[in-house]
């Protein structure tokens, strides 16, 4: 599974990213988001992958990621499964 993500990055154009503190949003970014095996970053905001600890989908375009005690929200224009499933397939092959 490493081979198969290790020189693919996936990429949108255009995204949210916003931190969540007791059901409050800040935007934190907004811009291109691209997911390799190294990070996932939004505009100037970046989250090694494994410091990532959890991800999952919220809505048709959102997904909410824990890194360490804080969660975010990201707002993908296009289908957010796919990072999802990176990410996933990244975690499987990096027990």
């Amino acid at each position: 599974k490493e081979l198969v993500l290790a020189n693919k990055t996936l990429t949108t154009e255009q995204a949210i990213l916003k931190k969540i503190v007791k059901h409050e949003e800040t935007i934190l970014a907004e811009g291109a988001v691209s997911i390799n095996t190294q990070f996932l970053s939004c505009n100037d905001h970046s989250f090694s992958m494994d410091m990532i600890n959890g991800m999952d989908i919220t809505g048709r375009h959102g997904l909410v990621l824990s890194v360490g005690k804080e969660y975010y929200e990201l707002k993908v224009p296009a289908n957010a499964v796919k990072f999802l499933l990176y990410y996933r397939a990244y975690k499987s092959a990096n027990k």
